[in-house]
């Protein structure tokens, strides 16, 4: 894109105002990597732009629908299944459950300072648990196992310092701004 689109992002991204929006983030949906993406506007502005592989890593899409994938590693074939985690899309998962031999259940670490997308009165991580117990309490998975893998370790850490856990569980009573007791905490509520 042009150059002074560039400066206009750039120069947008670092006005007062918006950064005391940026402070207040929780209160509304924005995407994890705007702030990386923000800081390195010139360079994927440039007309030579090759993406790194920190740009793909920080890029996201949301699921939408189920997206199946295959991984081959004789003599075995998985299915990984891929269900959108926004309440519009979890009417579909029904049908993606027949012979299931494992669950793999994502959570965000920093979705305890982040509200939906879809709802920005519902916290993330809130939200997350009540999906987690009723994947958990579903009789069809009485017997599968669920593997839980919390992401987004780095922005958790990033945050906790100045945004205590006690927003989204007030009965957290461990030490305010410590990344460890705060981690240990979550884990337990799965």
């Amino acid at each position: 894109f042009p150059n002074d689109l560039a400066v206009t992002v750039d120069a947008l991204w670092k006005d007062a105002g918006i950064k005391k929006v940026y402070e207040r983030r929780n209160e509304y949906w924005l995407m994890d990597a705007t702030p990386y993406y923000l800081d390195e506007v010139f360079r994927i502005g440039s007309s030579d732009f090759d993406p790194n592989e920190e740009d793909m890593i920080m890029a996201r899409v949301r699921t939408t629908g189920i997206v199946v994938s295959e991984v081959h590693e004789r003599p075995y074939t998985f299915q990984i299944v891929d269900v959108g985690g926004q309440r519009s899309e979890r009417r579909k998962w029904i049908h993606c459950f027949d012979d299931v031999k494992s669950i793999i259940y994502l959570a965000s670490l920093s979705g305890y300072n982040s509200v939906l997308f879809e709802d920005n009165s519902e916290n993330i991580m809130n939200e997350s648990l009540k999906l987690f117990e009723d994947v958990v309490k579903n009789p069809i998975f009485k017997n599968t196992p669920i593997f839980v893998f919390l992401n987004k370790k780095d922005l958790f850490e990033d945050l906790i310092h100045d945004n205590p856990l006690t927003k989204c569980f007030p009965e957290y009573t461990g030490p305010a701004g410590e990344m460890s007791p705060a981690l240990d905490f979550i884990k337990e509520k799965f």
